[in-house]
């Protein structure tokens, strides 16, 4: 502010005075800086501007700040260390996390948390753990992470698959009936239309006996879960890990119980076949996504 040094001090404002009066600190000592209450009076430019310049000074040269404020955003904006004293005492030290998280000791003191600590101790309660220094920029930062990872979960809690592919859901059953005439088990049933492992699926889904025989209740309910199967989607892994192969891979070089392909531990299938080799032979889509069954709980496992 070296333009302004034929103003009196009193013709300065706010800001500019808070300056002169930190030069002149500094003329005394450049290895400590003890502030009283340094941003008050200021507005939100000059407040902003001022603080600025101290991260600047301490970055430099000054070795030591202490700040003397009531104003806890600003301690949590600009502290690497707080303590709190009430009546002359010390009643609690540590990083400004460690202190804000003693709620009831700073308001028996008199003090308010700073707004980052009050919006991450509402979020919690919603169920959003908020793990941030509690400075605007880091608190902002892990909010939009935690609120993003929730659309993607809810995104990801349920997908639907349709096994009959060719039909409409309502003919699903008049399907399953025509097959019942001659399928004496529900197994029977599903065979020649699935792959075994998808089959096995299926009957668990809708909590269906395998040999049960297959009267009108069991076929709505098979109907249901081939045309509404709904599988839990607990996580996903990154693009970077899957791997494509040109031009399909035989079953015989498949583990037909893990999917893991035999020879190369920890690369497993999941995607259409050349020779589909279940009961059915089927439909190439209909094995692609009970293969994706199967080999995700292998992984899982």
């Amino acid at each position: 502010i070296t333009e302004l040094s034929g103003r009196c001090y009193r013709e300065l404002s706010g800001g500019q005075q808070q300056r002169v009066l930190l030069a002149r600190a500094l003329c005394a000592t450049g290895k400590m800086l003890l502030l009283d209450e340094p941003a008050a009076g200021l507005d939100p430019v000059g407040k902003r501007e001022f603080l600025a310049l101290l991260h600047e000074l301490h970055r430099s040269f000054v070795k030591t700040v202490v700040i003397v404020s009531h104003d806890m955003n600003l301690v949590s904006e600009n502290c690497s260390r707080a303590a709190v004293f009430s009546h002359g005492k010390l009643i609690a030290e540590g990083s400004p996390r460690e202190i804000f998280a003693k709620k009831q000791t700073l308001e028996g003191a008199g003090l308010d948390i700073p707004v980052t600590a009050y919006l991450s101790e509402r979020l919690s309660k919603k169920g959003f753990n908020i793990n941030s220094d509690l400075t605007v920029k880091d608190f902002v930062e892990k909010v939009a992470s935690a609120f993003a990872k929730k659309r993607k979960n809810d995104r990801l809690t349920t997908e639907k698959a349709k096994y009959f592919a060719d039909i409409h859901d309502e003919n699903a059953a008049e399907k399953l009936r025509d097959k019942a005439k001659c399928a004496d088990n529900a197994e029977a049933l599903l065979s020649g239309f699935f792959h075994k492992m998808l089959v096995q699926a299926i009957l668990k889904y809708s909590k269906t006996d395998a040999i049960a025989f297959p009267d009108e209740e069991k076929i709505l309910r098979l109907s249901k879960a081939v045309t509404d199967f709904r599988i839990k989607i607990k996580d996903v892994a990154d693009k970077s890990l899957a791997q494509v192969m040109n031009g399909g891979v035989k079953t015989s070089s498949v583990n037909e119980k893990t999917l893991e392909i035999k020879g190369a531990k920890g690369l497993y299938v999941a995607g259409e076949c050349v020779d589909v080799d279940g009961l059915s032979g089927g439909y190439n889509i209909m094995w692609a996504v009970a293969s994706a069954l199967e080999a995700g709980k292998s992984v899982k496992a």
